[in-house]
């Protein structure tokens, strides 16, 4: 499973995904890409008002304000 976690810098909502997602890595198997979307316009023009957002095998599955207990069921679920 791949998780692409969308963020900028001096994000704390970004900051806490990424801290979540790592520490969700320890218990499910999956890759984790951390993008700023800053670095990238067409990402920025895409997810500015919404990061973070994670997108699991291409698709958003969680966006701000994250429910990161949801975000657990589906990781338990097996995506």
């Amino acid at each position: 499973m791949k998780v692409v976690l969308y963020t900028r810098s001096g994000c704390h909502l970004c900051d806490r995904a990424e801290s979540t997602l790592l520490d969700f890595r320890k218990q499910y198997c999956f890759s984790l890409e951390v993008i700023d979307i800053d670095r990238f316009r067409e990402l920025y023009d895409l997810y500015n008002e919404i990061i973070p957002v994670v997108c699991i095998n291409e698709k958003i599955v969680a966006k701000a304000p994250i429910d990161f207990v949801d975000l657990q069921n589906f990781f338990e679920s097996g995506g």
